[in-house]
Parts: C-alpha cells; sequence; structure tokens
C-alpha cells in the first residue's frame, strides 16, 4: 500500500462503517482522496463568481470617497495613538511608527531596515520595539482601570 491508500484506510477507520464505502466511492468517482472529501468543509470551496464578486464589492468600496464620518473617525484613531505613544521616549515611538507603518503611508520597516536608519544592531531595535510595547500596555492598563 503507498502513503496515500494507507491514509484513505486510516481516516475510513474514523467514520462510521456504513459511511466507508460511500466515502471511498466516491472518492474513486471524482479522482479525490477520501480526506479531501472529509476535509472539503474547512477549505475554501468558494465559486469564481463568488470571488469575483467580493472583489468587486471591496474594489468599489476602495474606490468611493471617504463619508465625513470616516474621516472624522480616522482622525480620532490618529490622535489616541499619537496620545499613547508620547507617553514612550522618542527612540521607542520612532521604532514603533516605523515597525508597524504609523504616520508613514503605511510602510511597515524591517528590523534591519530601523538599524541602519538609527545606527545600531537588528537585536538593539527588537529590545527598544519590545519594550515600547511594555510600556503601551502598561498605559493602556492604567488609562483602562
Amino acid at each position: 500500500m503507498n502513503g496515500k491508500q494507507n491514509r484513505t484506510y486510516r481516516i475510513c477507520f474514523l467514520v462510521e462503517p456504513q459511511e466507508r464505502d460511500t466515502l471511498v466511492a466516491e472518492a474513486e468517482a471524482q479522482g479525490v482522496t477520501v480526506d479531501d472529501i472529509l476535509m472539503a468543509p474547512w477549505r475554501g470551496s468558494e465559486s469564481e463568481a463568488e470571488k469575483e464578486a467580493e472583489l468587486e464589492f471591496v474594489k468599489e468600496e476602495l474606490s468611493s470617497p471617504p463619508t465625513p464620518e470616516d474621516t472624522f473617525a480616522e482622525q480620532e484613531r490618529r490622535d489616541k495613538i499619537d496620545k499613547l505613544l508620547s507617553c514612550l521616549t522618542p527612540m521607542q515611538e520612532r521604532v514603533l511608527k516605523l515597525r508597524f507603518g504609523i504616520g508613514n503611508g503605511g510602510v511597515h520597516h524591517t528590523l534591519e531596515d530601523i538599524a541602519s536608519l538609527e545606527g545600531v544592531t537588528r537585536e538593539r531595535i527588537r529590545q527598544i520595539e519590545a519594550r515600547g510595547m511594555r510600556g503601551l500596555k502598561e498605559t493602556l492598563k492604567k488609562t483602562l482601570d
């Protein structure tokens, strides 16, 4: 028995006896494995038409101008982020903004990129990022309490 057949038979022992023959026959008829049939509900099974409709919806959403409410909400979000980041050291703030693409057009930078900009090692940037994230977490805990 090859590996594919072996797996098929092992899976068949997991289902009810009356379903085994049906699954094996269906798999052979479709030219797939029993595993493929059993896993189909967890795999994306969207048709091309559904995918195309979703893509069109996303295109429309991106092409439509933002509403005043959207613009206001975006500005509120930016203000809150700036306020939170202001509790950090200037270096931590700079590293987090570069790392997560805040305020620079959404461009995320790697540790290596930031390290070369700041003239330190990647490891040092990673440490600064970690310390900054801990600082943000502590600040958020204080503000939520």
